[in-house]
């Protein structure tokens, strides 16, 4: 789950918020257009107009600042996380849930260019930057404890962690290549299938 953002100092007055989140919207536009790797404070500042100091006001260093960021779309994708349709679980169509799920993120990762950017970047570093990927994991293993609660806890967040991160990475990567705008769309329909098809079996 999303972690406290790591400031320097608490943005705490209505002007210091906004200009943290000026600092971070920014980040996020530099990180869609080239990665992480492309982040610069000096840039950022230039790009926002704002003075380099008043980046390391909130930000000790670039690490914390994509920490931020990756922690704010963390949660912003978190908040998105569908429940199903019906909340009578004897109800559920799994291909339809499934399909509502994964064009979900879909959707969040063509609304926020940045985010699979960043996730491709925190599974490559590890650590606690892959461990706020987990929330999705835990929300999908408690639906399938409701469908399912015959099944073993320990088999359900194995189920989970596989559908979470299979969509993920394969979403991140169609979403973060130079072909996008085919290749999601693409990427999102075999996507569905796949995941349909793997949880069939168990909670069909």
């Amino acid at each position: 789950m999303a972690q406290p953002l790591p400031f320097r100092r608490q943005p705490v007055q209505a002007r210091a918020r906004a200009r943290v989140d000026l600092i971070l919207a920014t980040a996020a536009d530099m990180v869609a257009e080239a990665g992480t790797g492309s982040l610069n404070t000096n840039h950022l500042a230039a790009r926002a107009g704002i003075p380099v100091g008043s980046v390391y006001q909130f930000f000790p260093d670039k690490t914390a600042l994509l920490t931020a960021l990756a922690q704010a779309q963390v949660a912003a994708f978190e908040a998105t996380l569908v429940m199903p349709a019906d909340p009578d679980p004897a109800n559920w169509n799994l291909g339809e849930e499934v399909r509502r799920g994964v064009s979900a993120l879909a959707a969040f990762m063509t609304a926020h260019p940045a985010y699979p950017q960043l996730y491709l970047a925190a599974r490559a570093g590890g650590g606690p930057a892959a461990s706020m990927l987990e929330g999705g994991a835990a929300h999908f293993a408690a639906i399938f404890a409701a469908r399912a609660p015959q099944i073993a806890p320990a088999d359900r967040d194995r189920h989970a962690h596989i559908v979470v991160e299979t969509a993920q990475a394969l979403l991140a990567l169609a979403a973060a290549g130079p072909d996008r705008a085919t290749a999601l769309p693409i990427t999102t329909r075999e996507v569905i299938e796949l995941i349909a098809r793997y949880l069939a079996p168990f909670y069909g």
